[in-house]
């Protein structure tokens, strides 16, 4: 361990040490009277909350990790979003979006997309968010929703009897196999606890006539 002692005029003194195994953090020492200013390097996992699945498999929420540097003395506030409503898979109405997740004013994800309907003649689009949600069956417009560059995917499309899968971190929804829904997309793994995590995976599509797919890992 480094270390330097800095002595006062009469008394006292003040002591400065790094660990053997230490970040890099810097001292600002302000030129006249002041305090100093200390700042230090983290790391950051942000997750937004997920859409509501429909026919469709809900979109993850959007996934941002990084480093940034944080000062001593400073109030930093972190918002949590949460997940999109789910609705019936043959009602009328498309999943809900989720809310976006934040860490200061640095970073900001967006929620998932909710997945598309089950409804003839409905909107089957998944919404676009983070991660898009999947495309909805026995509907004019099957198509998954799109995802936030940086953030996630796609959904996949579904097709006359079953639905795509909501798209995820790591990979996009899967597409429908015959009259089976397809696939969440795959998440990201992190180890920003200590252990390694998958986050943001997507919804699973639903099927009509054949077998719903597991959401994403």
């Amino acid at each position: 361990m480094s270390s330097f002692v800095i002595q006062g005029n009469t008394s006292g003194s003040v002591t400065v040490a790094a660990p053997a195994i230490a970040g890099t953090n810097t001292i600002t020492i302000p030129a006249g009277t002041g305090t100093a200013i200390v700042t230090y390097p983290v790391s950051y996992l942000i997750v937004a909350g997920g859409g509501g699945g429909a026919m469709g498999g809900g979109g993850a929420g959007g996934l941002l990790n990084g480093t940034t540097t944080l000062t001593s003395g400073t109030v930093y506030t972190a918002t949590v979003g949460g997940g999109g409503t789910g609705v019936q898979e043959n009602g009328p109405s498309v999943g809900g979006s989720g809310s976006s997740s934040s860490f200061t004013s640095l970073t900001s994800a967006t929620g998932g997309g909710g997945g598309g309907t089950n409804t003839n003649g409905g909107n089957g689009l998944g919404i676009a968010g983070g991660s898009g949600g999947g495309g909805g069956a026995w509907s004019t417009s099957n198509i998954g929703g799109s995802g936030t560059p940086g953030q996630g995917n796609s959904g996949g499309y579904g097709n006359t009897t079953s639905a795509g899968g909501g798209g995820g971190a790591g990979g996009t929804g899967g597409n429908v196999t015959g009259n089976n829904g397809g696939t969440g997309g795959t998440g990201t793994s992190s180890s920003i606890t200590g252990t390694p995590v998958n986050y943001s995976g997507g919804g699973g599509g639903g099927a009509g006539n054949g077998s719903g797919w597991t959401g994403g890992t």
